[in-house]
């Protein structure tokens, strides 16, 4: 990792009496709930009575940069510094805030410090690294940055190094590391925004604009996702404001924030019928049962009138084979208002799951009746699947293909199908055509690996899926006859 000169030791951790340390953990605490009023509020009043207390005027700094007072930070963690001028965390603090105030200099100058003092601290490099190739002075910050990007494997860390490499105009190496980016959060929006730009000022012009239409609809979501990260910073935020944040977290695909959401909001309110319910549906998903049917209770009992109560009762109730009680809970939630097509093709596929294949087959009858989709008919391939009838499974699936042949499901599906049949060639042209449509996907690092883990469900898709794995990464069309 690059080399950086120490001007300044690092000092040991602070001695502190017993109550010291109570009131710095209170502190902490009160900011982990966004009450950094009531915190500066406590924090005051006890230097205004005790001057000098270790460590409080950094945590002053904290509280202050938590409610994006950055200037009044620094100067509360240059009072710290004052005292002691070896304390790394205030040093980093003033990196960070003299960061997003836009004063670089003095944030390299004390990042500088930091690395100086632990120079295996993965962020320290990456912060310095981003405010040197703000500065312009790429030399200096590529190695800081290169480090971090190979250390830390984030995206941000990969897209910091590409939009270096972009303003020193090495566009090859700056798509590299765009992609890179990618390949660690294929959501990642600065990436999708700056790969895409690359691309189609390339020969790669529409893959490129698939990209930069991605970039749209997650820069939208981020945006909500912002808001809502700002309304339950508020003071007096409520259970609403974090389920707001939860359910848009979980739009943007990040299931562990939404989790983390959807849990606060139920310590505000332990019966608030969305959060509930959404900490339900993600347990669910993530196949931990109990834990889903300790929510989906307590969501009916706070909102017994709630459709989607019953059907995620109904839901768990079946990933535990409890199949006619799941059917009450389905008629109950039919009740309170009709299902659309997409809670049906759900519950097709939980009941065959659940070994339930006549109820599964009247479930995909039900959401025909919505009118023709090629939805239905992936899912009926997929339940064929379910049950190893990989014959009439590419039956179906070239009959739906015909009518809608831009479907990449459809065509890795038919692919499964068709090798388990015995139809190597067949495979091979069906993921031929998936990997067309995929392309956007495709460029990723672990692009189709991704892909390929949607179909693990099915019996036998594992095995088969190693010839389209190698379809993907470049190894041509599979031969006639070829064992996948």
């Amino acid at each position: 990792m690059p080399a950086a000169s120490a001007a300044v030791r690092e000092s040991p951790p602070p001695r502190l009496t017993t109550e010291e340390s109570a009131l710095l953990a209170r502190l902490e605490q009160l900011r982990r709930e966004h009450r950094e009023l009531e915190a500066l509020d406590l924090a005051r009043r006890h230097l205004a009575a005790r001057p000098g207390t270790p460590r409080l005027h950094y945590a002053i700094g904290v509280l202050l940069g938590s409610l994006e007072d950055h200037r009044a930070a620094i100067r509360e963690f240059e009072i710290e510094l004052a005292a002691d001028p070896g304390q790394f965390e205030s040093h980093r603090g003033i990196g960070v805030a003299a960061t997003l105030v836009g004063e670089q200099e003095l944030a390299v100058a004390h990042l500088r410090i930091c690395a100086a003092m632990r120079p295996d601290d993965v962020d320290v490099s990456f912060q310095l690294g981003r405010n040197l190739s703000s500065l312009g002075r790429f030399a200096e910050a590529e190695p800081w940055l290169a480090s971090a990007a190979e250390r830390r494997g984030a995206a941000d860390a990969w897209a910091e190094l590409g939009l270096l490499h972009r303003r020193a105009g090495r566009q090859e190496a700056a798509a590299a590391a765009f992609r890179r980016a990618l390949g660690s959060d294929p959501g990642h929006a600065p990436s999708l925004l700056n790969l895409g730009q690359i691309m189609v000022r390339s020969s790669e012009r529409e893959l490129g604009n698939e990209l930069l239409a991605r970039h749209r609809e997650r820069a939208r979501i981020a945006d909500l996702v912002d808001h809502f990260e700002r309304s339950s910073r508020l003071a007096g935020a409520t259970a609403a404001n974090f389920a707001a944040l939860a359910d848009a977290q979980l739009n943007s695909g990040d299931r562990e924030a939404a989790l983390t959401a959807y849990r606060r909001a139920l310590e505000l309110d332990g019966d608030f019928p969305p959060a509930a319910m959404g900490l339900a549906a993600l347990l669910l998903e993530s196949g931990e049962v109990a834990q889903a049917s300790r929510w989906a209770v307590v969501a009916l009992l706070a909102a017994p009138s709630e459709q989607r109560a019953h059907y995620l009762l109904g839901r768990v109730r079946l990933a535990k084979g409890q199949i006619e009680d799941a059917e009450r809970s389905f008629a109950d939630s039919r009740r309170r208002g009709a299902w659309n097509r997409e809670a049906w093709l759900q519950v097709a596929l939980a009941y065959e799951r659940a070994g339930a294949s006549g109820r599964a087959d009247s479930a995909l009858l039900e959401a025909a009746r919505f009118g023709s989709s090629i939805e239905v008919e992936l899912a009926r391939a997929r339940t064929l699947l379910l049950r190893g009838l990989s014959v009439p499974a590419a039956q179906t699936l070239r009959t739906a293909l015909g009518r809608e042949p831009d479907s990449a499901e459809g065509w890795m599906l038919l692919g499964i199908a068709a090798n388990l049949s015995g139809e190597e060639a067949e495979a091979g042209e069906a993921w031929g055509r998936a990997v067309e449509l995929q392309r956007a996907d495709l460029i990723l690092p672990g692009g189709a690996r991704r892909i390929a883990s949607r179909y693990s469900d099915l019996p036998g898709a594992e095995g088969a899926l190693e010839g389209y794995l190698r379809l993907a990464a470049g190894g041509g069309e599979p031969k006639s006859g070829a064992t996948f």
